[in-house]
């Protein structure tokens, strides 16, 4: 009686600090291995997030051209150019601001920062925003010089129910509005933005070439950029690595976590081995008995197991609320974020639970393989 009821226990308290060590491995296991679904899911969100502009197939050369205006003509001649414009800032690092802007119909006492950003007329089409009220600057209407575009936040906060034609600081009209689109990382809201075209402040040049023409499109950039500046060197970055960069502390995060995923995983599989085959040493006798009695292989495997698998769900009980409050925090630093759904909290769970059986089945299917003549021949 004392056999089948689990007897023969040695070193009781050394079985129960194994225990606790598995426990306590199994769930800093499963707290990374949320975080690291976690934050591969947000880095996915960032990365395919619609950020209101195509920064694709866009290439940015941080020098200027003293001859610009006559570079960017022969670059629109050629089939492999989409587009050419040109800004005084980078538009995924916007860092000028003022907070000296009036409109009609202002709270004197309101004090409001926008972003503004000098840009050639051809900033809307090769960034391919979007303009979702009056039009875009044209190079044809000499008046745009002094006008102004602004977005969808920047409309939100003055309140003007029809802003075309109304006027920025008394003296520039506003001729369109564009629809939002980042121009920081997301952990940033979208902030008011005026753009404005004024030659005499651009200092970077934007090229979107065609897409699949990458080698050749570049080339002949360059070639021209010689003749146009022979004194100055041809240095590019694509537009789309410049905005992800913006994120290269979440991806070395991503990278961190999944390494000590690993790594705890692995710990933790040792000692839920080392923890198994020294249950499954000290329940042979009471498996011997099972099994004279009838008992079958399945339900020896699962008399085994289920000691361990009850492990696994203190430290899954243990782990899912601290990793809900440590990642809600992380993500809360993003102004746009993936929802944690209770989804990724199962898959972890099941994971772990996967791989801690697969890591007691050796003991567990040699225990209840084993003869229990073997077994019981001394007693």
């Amino acid at each position: 009686a004392i056999v089948l009821k689990g007897g023969f226990k040695k070193n009781s308290r050394g079985s129960g600090l194994r225990k606790f060590l598995v426990v306590t491995q199994f769930s800093i296991s499963i707290l990374l291995i949320i975080g690291t679904m976690l934050v591969s899911q947000q880095l996915d969100f960032i990365m395919n997030k619609n950020i209101g502009i195509n920064k694709d197939n866009i290439i940015y050369i941080p020098d200027f051209s003293d001859k610009y205006r006559s570079f960017k003509n022969e670059l629109e001649k050629h089939t492999l150019i989409e587009n050419v414009t040109a800004t005084n800032q980078h538009p995924a690092y916007l860092y000028n601001s003022s907070s000296g802007i009036n409109w009609p119909g202002k709270d004197p006492d309101a004090v409001v920062l926008f972003h503004n950003i000098a840009v050639d007329y051809q900033f809307v089409e090769t960034l391919k925003a979007e303009i979702v009220k009056g039009r875009n600057f044209s190079e044809n209407i000499g008046s745009d010089t002094s006008a102004v575009i602004i977005n969808e936040q920047a409309l939100k906060i003055m309140g003007l129910e029809d802003p075309i034609g109304q006027l920025i600081n008394d003296e520039s009209p506003i001729v369109g509005v564009v629809k939002d689109f980042h121009f920081k990382s997301i952990h940033n809201k979208i902030e008011p933005l005026i753009l404005f075209v004024n030659p005499g402040r651009l200092s970077r040049t934007f090229i979107r070439i065609k897409k699949g023409e990458g080698e050749a499109s570049i080339a002949f950039v360059e070639n021209l950029w010689k003749s146009f500046n022979p004194d100055k060197p041809f240095n590019y970055r694509f537009l789309n690595d410049d905005f992800i960069e913006l994120y290269k502390a979440e991806q070395t995060t991503n990278k961190v976590f999944k390494y000590f995923a690993g790594l705890s995983i692995l710990i933790s599989c040792l000692g839920l081995f080392g923890l198994s085959s020294f249950t499954a040493e000290q329940r042979t006798k009471e498996i011997g008995v099972r099994k004279v009695f009838g008992a079958n292989i399945p339900n020896l495997f699962m008399l085994v197991s289920k000691d361990f698998t009850f492990l696994v769900i203190i430290a899954f009980v243990i782990a899912s609320p601290i990793a809900w409050f440590w990642m809600d925090n992380w993500l809360n630093g993003f102004a746009y974020r993936i929802e944690m759904g209770i989804i990724t909290f199962l898959v972890a769970g099941l994971l772990a639970f996967f791989i801690s059986w697969v890591t007691v089945s050796y003991h567990s299917l040699k225990a209840a393989l084993s003869n229990p003549v073997d077994v019981l021949k001394d007693e």
